[in-house]
């Protein structure tokens, strides 16, 4: 078992992230750049309890071969733009109850979280979106929910925030594609039946569902978040560069090629309560 309670894991460069049966985050500031799987529980579950968790993954991003609780925590995952994988994989069930959750990534194997609670969880599909194009979620007032700017093509996104409310219907912006849809459940999507693995509720939408642009991925974490994620941005290693008016830190910052080593953190403006933590390998 695996448990992390705080600190800063940046791992630049791997084949799969956190590894364990059973893997426990209740703190800290982690990113990960893998080849495969970002965070795998090969035997066991996830929970997520806290934290901030930037996952840029070529596999899957959040992978349980049993559960995946999230409890709390930021977490922005960009996963797969190949559709042999997925941004949150799980076998038995996937909970969100409390936290922050963008999880971006390919179509064909999209999985649905089970349930949601404090809360409520959309998940939309789109025909194509290609990198750097800009996901916002508003509700009808227009005012802005959720936005983060994935530097890697996605064709899905799985978004879950305490300021979503069943009964109300909201706003997707993901590129040029736009659509309403309704939270009539704690999980609703406008998934059509057939497309991925969906495991979830499957509600009627707006948008269009289809197979992502399979560009080639970069490394890079590059997005612009106006909720309480920090934006990230950069090359290798992920570079975590934003501004951020909500209680998580922003990070961006000047390190150069500094061999692996932890990132470096700079004070810098952020309207919340936690530091601004500058990164740039």
């Amino acid at each position: 078992m695996l448990t992390v309670n705080g600190g800063t894991i940046n791992i630049t460069q791997c084949y799969e992230g956190l590894e364990a049966d059973d893997i426990v985050i209740n703190d800290g500031d982690i990113s990960v750049v893998s080849s495969d799987d970002g965070i795998n529980s090969s035997d066991g579950s996830i929970t997520i309890n806290g934290g901030n968790l930037l996952i840029n993954a070529s596999g899957d991003g959040l992978d349980a071969n049993g559960s995946i609780i999230i409890n709390g925590g930021y977490i922005v995952v960009l996963g797969p733009t190949s559709d042999g994988d997925t941004a949150i994989d799980y076998d038995d069930s996937c909970t969100i109850n409390g936290g922050t959750v963008m999880a971006f990534g390919s179509s064909e194997m999209l999985e649905i979280p089970k349930g949601a609670s404090n809360g409520a969880c959309i998940v939309t599909a789109f025909t194509s979106v290609s990198g750097g194009s800009k996901y916002t979620l508003s509700d009808s007032n227009g005012n802005e929910i959720l936005s983060y700017t994935p530097s890697k093509a996605y064709a899905a996104a799985i978004v879950y925030s305490d300021k979503i409310t069943t009964g109300n219907t909201y706003d997707i912006t993901a590129g040029s594609t736009t659509l309403s849809i309704e939270v009539t459940s704690d999980v609703t999507s406008n998934v059509s039946s057939g497309l991925g693995k969906a495991g979830g509720m499957n509600m009627p939408g707006n948008g269009g569902s289809g197979m992502p642009n399979n560009g080639s991925s970069d490394n890079g974490m590059n997005g612009n978040s106006n909720g309480s994620m920090p934006d990230m941005s950069g090359n290798g290693a992920p570079d975590m560069n934003g501004n951020s008016s909500g209680d998580m830190p922003s990070m961006g910052g000047n390190s150069s090629n500094n061999g692996g080593n932890m990132p470096n953190m700079n004070n810098g403006s952020s309207n919340g309560s936690a530091p601004q933590m500058n990164n740039r390998m």
